[in-house]
């Protein structure tokens, strides 16, 4: 196996312990949440100092690029889920998981929680490791180009994920708007911009490190955006949400006007009514 694999598995094992023993002092089992952006941060820099020596000159940009672009997006997210933790205390499905678990809840949530998402972002973070395990010895006009399209793909995405959250944020500070459904801005093409930012934020690196890689071992890259939009699409992003907004009626009228994921023009009332 390829050291940065190893170290992979290192690094998010020691990672998520450390993350469990800190809910553990701290009685909140959603702290696996603020680790979510944090822990490929961790990664990303881990690989590049044990890795420095393995790139070449002319993917030492490809390598620090996506490390960047890493550690931009984990920073935010987490400081973003910190404070949400913080505001709102421990979130109710971590409650409802630990009522579940009447017997060895610590072990459960070791496991279940921390160890499960651990297992999680190794799979999604597997781009971010064939980077540095297979480079190409020259990427050329590919890699370059690869970067440049790659590059915009990512930043497209990021401003998609931080004015949506910002917007949204600004949202629930008006009193007049409580209780109300935020429908300008991005969030009049897209029910989720923030969650379609950042699955193309992960189509965007795949872009650089699938073409300053070597074949067939950069065909593994694929299963980081793959999954990463799984998951935001079937499992943990939108279908929690939309399950809870659907029971409000605005909610329901903005859904049948406004396309759940990839930001389209809004449906026309007229349109609706034939």
């Amino acid at each position: 196996m390829e050291l940065s694999f190893i170290i992979g598995l290192i690094v998010y094992a020691l990672f998520f312990t450390v993350g469990f023993l800190i809910s553990q002092l701290k009685k909140d089992q959603s702290f696996a949440c603020v680790l979510w952006g944090s822990g490929f941060v961790v990664l990303s820099l881990v690989l590049l100092f044990t890795s420095r020596e393995r790139a070449t000159q002319g993917l030492l940009h490809a390598h620090l690029f996506v490390v960047i672009f890493i550690g931009i997006w984990g920073a935010r997210l987490s400081y973003f889920l910190f404070k949400r933790n913080q505001k709102n205390g421990e979130d109710q499905r971590y409650k409802t998981m630990q009522k579940a678990w009447q017997t060895n809840p610590k072990t459960n949530a070791f496991f279940k929680i921390f160890m499960l998402q651990g297992l999680l972002q190794y799979l999604i973070a597997l781009q971010i490791m064939v980077l540095f395990a297979f480079p190409k010895e020259n990427a050329g006009v590919a890699g370059f180009s690869g970067l440049i399209i790659g590059g915009l793909i990512w930043l497209t995405g990021f401003l998609f994920e931080a004015i949506g959250d910002q917007q949204l944020r600004n949202f629930k500070h008006r009193p007049e708007m409580h209780g109300r459904i935020l429908k300008t801005g991005l969030w009049r093409y897209t029910r989720h911009p923030n969650y379609f930012g950042n699955a193309l934020m992960w189509w965007g690196i795949f872009i650089i490190v699938i073409t300053n890689t070597t074949l067939p071992f950069n065909l593994l890259a694929i299963i980081s955006p793959v999954l990463m939009t799984y998951l935001l699409l079937y499992i943990s992003g939108v279908p929690i949400l939309e399950k809870h907004m659907m029971q409000k009626p605005e909610y329901q009228t903005y859904a049948q006007k406004t396309s759940k994921f990839f930001p389209l023009p809004p449906k026309s009332i007229k349109k609706e009514n034939r």
